[in-house]
């Protein structure tokens, strides 16, 4: 083996160790310089470093799918740093962007050079799979009273398992991108990736992964995705030419589903096992200190963002822009930042900021359209579609949430990027 062989191998195995721990928050994470860094972040250093070094060398730089809009959003981020007041944290955000582009742009270029495309997706896939072992470890641990990295911590028989991530919704909303995926392939009968049975097994792990995540945001969004995908089904049922008696039947299918439904809701959470859930809701007589966070947050937000409309503050100005609107001095620790992430968005770009943004957004979802024809010919195009609806449920719940840069978010965009780079290559051969 040469020397170039085993730097393409050190690459593989970092960008691959990344992938499997790009949901860690809590645990494995690294101080470096006086700066606290994620696990998959420090290893990702010396591979883009590597990368930046063959760019120069080769005097070749690509830009990939939506990459202009993208760079123009991160100059505006550069710009707004000034707007910030917080100089140092808008900084601090804006190298943390940088370095997700660089992450995008890293998975894209080694793309079917260091590591086949086909094999760097199903491990990805397989990730979300293995990440289950420390859901099994959490619950073991915890019917010996053992806490291993549990933050919420229920009956002595219960628990909410959060793997590495700093809380349940934070594990739901990571374990949701494995959730579509597996049940969009499962739908199309696709093994292109991994056979069937295979499939059915990790998504039923999955599936009780997010369940026993007690995310509200997480089961919310996985019955989302059976109710849109059950009207698919009817719809292209109906178009395909069904008899009146059929689709009486599909609708009273689907009328004893929803009330079986409630009735299962009202047993388990109005008086029963899992009446906890609905703490912070306002229902069945809760306070709504959860629903009401997030509405005088995003009502913050507003009055933040209508100070100084066109100009944002940058993403790393959005706590503190808060807590000067809030009259309190800025603490990292309690930064009391956005509580959704469309508010965040809008304090931190201001109208003109947004609209690099919404293109870049829109061109990973709509640029294949112009080569869909072509694009159906291949075999792996539900992988595509299984991506792009994994991302479009991504942005779904971080709309409940904050933060848009999150590793495994920029992770997966890298992963669209890279499937679309091949596929177009191949349409317009």
């Amino acid at each position: 083996m040469n020397r170039s062989d085993k730097t393409n191998k050190i690459i593989k195995i970092c960008m691959f160790l990344a992938v499997a721990t790009c949901s860690f928050d809590i645990f494995a994470n690294v101080t470096f310089l006086g700066f606290n860094f994620r696990f998959c972040q420090f290893i990702l250093f010396p591979v883009i470093f590597l990368m930046i070094l063959r760019i120069v060398k080769s005097r070749k730089a690509e830009l990939y799918l939506g990459m202009r809009y993208l760079l123009v959003w991160l100059a505006f981020q550069i710009l707004f740093i000034g707007m910030s007041p917080d100089f140092g944290n808008a900084v601090a955000y804006t190298l943390w962007l940088i370095f997700n582009i660089l992450t995008v742009y890293l998975i894209v270029y080694y793309s079917d050079s260091v590591f086949t495309l086909e094999e760097f997706k199903r491990f990805y896939m397989d990730s979300f799979y293995d990440i289950h072992v420390l859901l099994l470890i959490q619950i073991i641990f915890y019917f010996f009273v053992i806490s291993f990295y549990l933050n919420k911590k229920l009956k002595h028989y219960m628990c909410r398992i959060n793997g590495f991530t700093f809380e349940p919704s934070y594990y739901a909303t990571y374990m949701l991108i494995g959730f579509v995926m597996y049940a969009y392939l499962l739908e199309k009968n696709n093994e292109n990736i991994m056979k069937r049975r295979t499939m059915k097994i990790k998504f039923f792990i999955i599936t009780a992964a997010m369940v026993l995540s007690s995310s509200r945001m997480g089961w919310l969004l996985m019955l989302l995705w059976l109710a849109i995908r059950c009207i698919n089904r009817v719809y292209y049922e109906i178009r395909g030419g069904l008899s009146v008696q059929r689709i009486l039947h599909l609708c009273l299918a689907m009328g004893m589903g929803v009330l079986g439904f409630l009735l299962i809701w009202v047993w388990l959470f109005k008086d029963g096992p899992l009446s906890f859930m609905l703490n912070g809701l306002g229902l069945y007589g809760q306070p709504a200190h959860s629903v009401s966070s997030r509405l005088s947050g995003l009502c913050k937000d507003m009055q933040v963002f209508w100070e100084h409309p066109w100009l944002g503050v940058s993403l790393g100005g959005v706590a503190p822009a808060i807590a000067q609107y809030n009259g309190v001095t800025y603490d990292s620790s309690h930064n009391g930042g956005s509580m959704i992430l469309p508010g965040e968005l809008l304090v931190a770009n201001g109208i003109i900021g947004m609209v690099p943004f919404l293109l870049y957004i829109g061109s990973l979802l709509l640029e294949s359209r112009w080569w869909r024809q072509d694009f159906e010919k291949y075999p792996l195009c539900d992988v595509y579609r299984a991506v792009e609806w994994a991302f479009i449920f991504e942005l779904s719940i971080l709309c409940l949430n904050q933060n848009i840069l999150r590793m495994y978010v920029w992770i997966h965009i890298g992963i669209l990027c890279a499937l679309h780079k091949k596929w177009k290559g191949r349409a317009e051969a």
